[in-house]
C-alpha cells in the first residue's frame, strides 16, 4: 500500500516519511520508507483500536511507535526512543497490485 506519514519532535517540527509503502496481512503490518534521519524498515501489528510499530534505520537505532487507528486507514500516536519522543500520523493513500511484495533496503 501507497502510503503518507509524518513525525513530529520539538525542536525540529514535522518531519515528512517519504517513499512510504506497508504490507497488511492479517494484523501484521510490515514496510519501508525514508526520511529525513535516512531509510528505514518498519513492522508490527494493528487491531481496531492499538497500533504498535517499530521503526528501524539501516544499521542505526529504533523507534517505538504506538497509538491508534481510525478504521478508515489513518494510524495516529506517539513514538518514543530514550526520552524523546512526539506525535506521529500515517494515512494509506492507495492499495496497489504491488502491496504483497516484501521490500529490502
Amino acid at each position: 500500500m501507497n502510503c503518507e506519514g509524518w513525525w513530529e519532535q520539538p525542536g525540529f517540527g514535522r518531519q515528512t516519511m517519504s517513499d512510504l509503502r506497508l504490507r497488511y496481512d492479517n494484523g501484521l503490518v510490515q514496510g519501508l520508507g525514508r526520511d529525513v534521519v535516512g531509510a528505514f524498515q518498519i513492522h508490527g501489528f494493528v487491531n481496531a483500536t492499538t497500533t504498535s510499530l517499530i521503526k528501524r534505520y539501516k544499521d542505526a537505532h529504533e523507534v517505538a511507535y504506538y497509538g491508534s487507528c481510525d478504521g478508515e486507514g489513518t494510524f495516529f500516536g506517539h513514538w518514543s526512543i530514550f526520552r524523546l519522543g512526539g506525535k506521529w500520523l500515517i494515512k494509506i493513500r492507495s492499495a496497489d497490485g504491488q502491496s504483497s511484495e516484501i521490500y529490502n533496503i
